[in-house]
């Protein structure tokens, strides 16, 4: 019996000099944001003593806390998803990408070019957001106190954000490579060939979910909708996409910032409410 090439869809465009820069950026970044996360506990464990045993908390230690779940959850993403680790259900997606990866391919140039289009939107309001806590010193607690400056925190938001968006749009380079023929595959034998047929299936499926979706979209802005029947929509939308593989940060992301901006009619307020929501 014939073995089949199944392609990893897990391999990475060819290794360069800027490849390995970037690489290595996102593994400092990585490492940063977990011994930030260990500082952040150990600031909490003496806290927690010094309450206990001397009735003397540290002061501004919730508000560090607060802002170092920021900090450390986007330093930690551009690696996610350059390892593909984004959390997402399997049951529908992985099958294809072993059986087509060229059909996966299109689902996850779908899916990536909406990662690439949330966090362009998430530095369009947290860039402007970073330049004024640096202008104007903005920080939290107390004054006389404590003073906790918001630019750092600020900054590790735009920092994860936009390599985080550098690693989507080079995913969507890498899938448009396996899609049009022209990757090479890392390949791994199987029982038997998957049938022609379901490799057509599998293609034809990929191309009418993308047009359904942008169809879903149009739907959307062009319905008059009250806001109670756009959350019912977008609540079906996220059933559907989380079931076909979409990573669910970027459905609950994506939906959001469409369904507000549907329901209030001004894409300010769904900026605004993303924006607010990644800080």
């Amino acid at each position: 019996m014939e073995a089949a090439p199944t392609a990893d869809v897990s391999a990475a465009p060819p290794s360069g000099m800027l490849d390995q820069i970037r690489r290595s950026i996102n593994v400092a970044l990585s490492v940063v944001s977990a011994v930030w996360i260990m500082g952040t506990m150990v600031l909490i464990t003496t806290s927690v003593a010094t309450r206990t045993f001397m009735n003397r908390p540290i002061s501004g230690v919730e508000e560090f806390v607060a802002l170092s779940v920021v900090g450390a959850l986007f330093l930690q993403l551009p690696q996610l998803i350059a390892q593909r680790r984004l959390l997402r259900a399997e049951m529908f997606i992985e099958p294809m990408e072993l059986r087509s990866p060229r059909a996966a391919a299109i689902l996850n140039i779908a899916f990536a070019i909406v990662g690439v289009l949330i966090f362009w939107k998430i530095l369009a309001w947290a860039l402007p957001q970073l330049v004024k806590a640096w202008e104007t010193g903005d920080f939290a607690g107390v004054e006389g106190a404590y003073k906790i400056p918001i630019w750092p925190f600020k900054l590790a938001l735009v920092l994860g954000g936009g390599l985080g968006l550098l690693q989507f749009a080079i995913a969507i380079v890498a899938d448009a490579g396996r899609l049009l023929g022209v990757s090479d595959y890392r390949f791994r034998e199987t029982d038997e060939i998957p049938p022609r047929q379901n490799r057509v299936i599998d293609f034809l499926l990929a191309i009418a979910f993308v047009a359904a979706a942008l169809t879903f979209v149009y739907f959307l802005f062009t319905s008059d909708l009250r806001p109670i029947q756009v959350g019912v929509w977008c609540l079906g939308a996220m059933l559907v996409l989380v079931f076909v593989g979409m990573p669910i940060p970027l459905v609950l992301m994506g939906l959001s910032y469409v369904g507000i901006w549907v329901a209030r009619g001004a894409e300010f307020n769904a900026l605004n409410t993303l924006g607010l929501s990644a800080w």
